[in-house]
């Protein structure tokens, strides 16, 4: 039996499913940042933000990195690699909890 809800945006839904499905870019909204909320210079300041981070790795300053892992690259020129974290150490108190108690 199908819910009303996955009739009325089922279009949406199969997008979604398909960008999964083929690991390519899909947005069901505009990504234009409007100039009323954001300020006229939005657009352009977003670009250079982009930019900044094409090529380079995406550092986000968590205690415990080890070195990178990955080198998939999607979409085009985004490098998509990772912090390889010591699994040994797990800076959260309620997963530090559980191991002890496993």
């Amino acid at each position: 039996m199908s819910h009303p809800l996955f009739e009325k945006h089922r279009v949406t839904l199969e997008g979604a499913l398909d960008a999964i499905r083929t690991r390519a870019y899909w947005s069901a909204y505009s990504e234009m940042p409007s100039p009323n909320v954001y300020g006229e210079s939005a657009a352009d300041d977003g670009k250079r933000a982009f930019e900044a981070h094409l090529g380079r790795q995406f550092e986000l300053g968590q205690p415990g990195r080890q070195g990178w892992l990955g080198g998939e690259r999607s979409p085009p020129r985004v490098p998509r690699t990772l912090p390889a974290e010591d699994a040994r150490r797990d800076p959260s108190p309620r997963r530090r909890a559980r191991h002890r108690s496993a």
